[in-house]
């Protein structure tokens, strides 16, 4: 990974990616190397998302689409909530078999359904409850995240939710940046890390955490 800095300048100069990690081909090698292993780091956040969604007390069956699923965090976060949870994981071919890997080791996998295919083509299948987008919107550029959005919505019941784990630029800052959330995909949130979209008629009702 550290060799990816040796283009730096060159990156800097032109403006543009030498890889591009959000696409199957350079991505899947790339997040093999470390997304188990950043498990521990994202979980203790998953959790606090997981109570605040508040699936605790639900009596009936909960549908949750984990996007980019990776190392199954977010999902497992809240599969561990209620017995009631089940789970569509959404993520490359290669990486879903670690998605698989550590929700067996969580004793979860038989409440998983494994999709391997690529966020923008895979079938994500229709009525869940909520969805999670981890840490995956900064790398997809505006237009492969508005499409992922909608794309994501779409696939929602009424009243369903997306909630984003994601780096949010400070609401007090004026700046052009691609991981300007605030302007990309629903108006102002100011600081924060995990918003909670909820489905009506659009994205328009929306937490944060």
């Amino acid at each position: 990974m550290l060799s990816s800095w040796s283009g730096l300048e060159d990156v800097v100069r032109s403006g543009q990616s030498a890889r591009h990690i959000n696409r199957e081909q350079d991505g899947a090698s790339f997040f093999l190397k470390f997304v188990e292993d950043i498990f521990p780091i994202h979980y203790p956040a998953a959790n606090v998302l997981a109570k605040a969604l508040g699936v605790q007390s639900t009596p009936s069956p909960i549908s949750v689409l984990d996007l980019a699923a990776g190392s199954g965090v977010w999902s497992i976060a809240i599969a561990q909530q209620s017995p009631q949870v089940r789970v569509t994981a959404v993520d490359w071919p290669k990486v879903i078999e670690i998605t698989k890997k550590v929700a067996t080791r969580h004793g979860l996998a038989d409440r998983y359904k494994f999709i391997g295919d690529d966020l923008h083509s895979a079938d994500f299948g229709r009525g869940h409850t909520i969805a999670t987008l981890g840490h995956i919107l900064h790398s997809e550029g505006e237009a492969r995240s508005r499409r992922l959005l909608r794309r994501t919505c779409n696939a929602l019941a009424p009243g369903g939710r997306i909630a984003i784990a994601e780096i949010l630029v400070d609401a007090t800052q004026d700046r052009d940046s691609s991981l300007d959330l605030r302007r990309q995909y629903a108006g102002e949130f100011g600081r924060g890390r995990y918003i909670l979209f909820r489905r009506n008629s659009r994205l328009a009702s929306r937490n944060r955490i």
